[in-house]
């Protein structure tokens, strides 16, 4: 007898037992899975990577007037994928370590965070926070007994945060890496003692108040960034506080416009501070009026400290900066050094009412070419940073005591910045005519490049010397859209005529590489024009204002191997010509508008 046909209830009771066994079999089938034959090692460090890659920007970014474009904790998303990443992420309390404060997170998300990182040492950051409901501020400031990193993007002090008086701050025993902005946690306005920081390493502090000089000192730093708008005497007291930090090997000072309230402090000589192990100093101060000129004269660093140096000539100390940085120079062993590596500037920019000056120490794990990053995002990092310097000054007009002090030095520049308007200047002439290792080179049309690049035509011009025998890439930055075709054939027939002398010279090489950095509506180079260059050089590049512009000047000058502040400057100068216009141009982390 045939079985009766299922009613519609049972046909639904079959449908549900048939679900829950293939549910079971495709769990089962799961475990079968290669995610779920991996170690835990291996997924726990693909997750730590999510979770580093994401965290980065938060930790390292410097401009806190806008946020980074990724999430800190968008990596939870992965914990998602399946039950065993989940697990993994759980078992691990390393990746919940970090801990950003910003006012899209939810308070009850941060004491899940801060519950998962068990008794992991953290990392804080503040980038914002919400002073009507401050609870992620105040549960992440009871953790500092075991914080590592702490970095204020967003000032919190007791004016701002009230509840802060009831919270014990007072030590933070492991912390290595300290941010402030403004008045700090610990400000003595509020605190009658400063806190215990046994392990501080590295303190950088934006904004520093007139006050705040003694939160500084702590024996225990090897990196120290400040930024600050106080008056004259900050650098006397700031040399004060310098005293005892003999373990300090960079020192970073950026003084802006003068402040309204001066430092109150009595009265002090100016004493003798002995850095035995400092190995690089930045400074750039635009108060006409603070003796930093003394602050250098009463600091003793060893002679392989590199200098970088902004300071504008309105100043009285302009000068004997300069002079005290000769000095510097003169004790500089020659005999012992290579030109064009271990040199003291091995790159110069000269132009109307501007002199830079600069070197790049070409450590053997460098590439020493790069897109400018933060300069020291930690102090591990810097360890393996190639070190560079230079002596920025701005609307220096005593150009001929500038090159004459420094030319010895220029003797090994290999890479060259100038725009000269009269061609019959002698200082620049004779400084250029003594740069024979200049291997880049870049100028404007302006300048009387078929003049200066021509192979000698004579035995007499042979004795006299050629400008530039070693150049291999040259750089025209043309700025003048305007420019005719009369003009621009007179002016390309010098160029190619000069190069083409060099091709067959013995007493010059001939130049490998043409870079023409164009604005958008300049009619040329033609085809023609390009036959003829590719004629007297190897490779030729026609480079116009376009979003992949940057990373074709930076590859082609990386290959030259040309240093990376002088990479950077040409960046800097191109984008001008291609914009048409002024550009806020970064000298080694400070910008200055040109």
């Amino acid at each position: 007898m045939a079985p009766l046909p299922l009613t519609l209830s049972e046909t639904h009771h079959a449908l549900d037992r048939l679900r829950l066994e293939m549910c079971e079999l495709l769990t089962h089938a799961n475990t079968f899975a290669p995610i779920f034959r991996l170690p835990s090692e291996i997924l726990s460090s693909i997750l730590l990577i999510l979770m580093s890659d994401c965290m980065r920007p938060w930790l390292n970014e410097v401009d806190s007037s806008k946020a980074p474009g990724i999430q800190p904790y968008s990596w939870v998303v992965y914990t998602h994928i399946c039950r065993r990443w989940r697990e993994i992420a759980l078992r691990y309390p390393v990746l919940w370590s970090s801990l950003i404060i910003h006012q899209n997170l939810p308070p009850e998300a941060m004491e899940t965070i801060i519950l998962r990182s068990g008794s992991m040492p953290l990392r804080i950051v503040i980038y914002s926070w919400d002073n009507k409901n401050p609870r992620n501020l105040a549960a992440a400031l009871e953790q500092l007994d075991r914080t590592e990193v702490f970095i204020c993007r967003d000032e919190v002090n007791v004016a701002t945060f009230p509840q802060l008086e009831k919270i014990d701050i007072s030590d933070a025993p492991i912390l290595r890496r300290l941010s402030l902005l403004g008045l700090s946690l610990w400000d003595t306005s509020y605190h009658a003692t400063l806190p215990t920081l046994e392990a501080l390493e590295e303190l950088e502090y934006h904004e520093l108040p007139p006050h705040g000089f003694a939160f500084l000192h702590h024996p225990t730093l090897t990196q120290l960034i400040i930024n600050f708008s106080t008056e004259n005497d900050s650098a006397q007291v700031l040399l004060q506080t310098l005293r005892g930090l003999e373990r300090l090997q960079f020192l970073k000072v950026n003084q802006v416009m003068m402040g309204q309230e001066p430092i109150q402090t009595e009265y002090q000589p100016w004493v003798k501070v002995v850095l035995p192990h400092m190995r690089r100093l930045e400074l750039s101060a635009v108060n006409t009026a603070t003796a930093w000129d003394i602050f250098l004269l009463h600091l003793t660093v060893p002679l392989t400290t590199r200098f970088s140096i902004t300071l504008f000539t309105t100043s009285n100390t302009t000068v004997p900066v300069l002079s005290y940085l000769q000095d510097r120079l003169d004790q500089f062993d020659y005999s012992q050094s290579r030109p064009g590596g271990v040199w003291p500037f091995t790159s110069f920019a000269i132009e109307r009412r501007r002199t830079v000056l600069w070197s790049t120490d070409n450590d053997d794990d460098c590439t020493g070419v790069s897109s400018r990053p933060v300069r020291f995002p930690s102090h591990r990092a810097s360890e393996h940073a190639p070190w560079d310097s230079f002596i920025y000054l701005h609307a220096f007009t005593d150009t001929d005591a500038v090159l004459s002090s420094f030319r010895q030095s220029l003797g090994g520049v290999r890479a060259l910045y100038y725009k000269c308007d009269l061609p019959e200047d002698d200082a620049i002439r004779a400084s250029l005519s003594h740069m024979r290792l200049v291997e880049t080179l870049c100028i404007h049309p302006e300048t009387s490049i078929s003049k200066d690049l021509q192979a000698p035509s004579s035995l007499e011009e042979s004795l006299l010397g050629a400008l530039f025998p070693k150049l291999r890439t040259l750089i025209i930055l043309c700025r003048d859209p305007d420019r005719t075709v009369s003009d621009w054939k007179s002016w390309w027939r010098g160029l190619i005529d000069a190069l083409a002398s060099r091709m067959y010279s013995d007493d010059v090489a001939p130049v490998e590489t043409l870079i023409l950095i164009l604005p958008e509506t300049l009619g040329m180079p033609i085809e023609m024009d390009v036959e003829e260059a590719l004629g007297v050089v190897s490779e030729f590049v026609e480079i116009r204002a376009c979003a992949e512009w940057q990373e074709r000047v930076l590859g082609l000058l990386r290959r030259s191997g040309c240093p990376r502040d002088f990479a950077d400057f040409v960046y800097f100068k191109g984008r001008i010509a291609l914009d048409g216009g002024p550009a806020d141009v970064s000298v080694d982390g400070w910008w200055v508008h040109v």
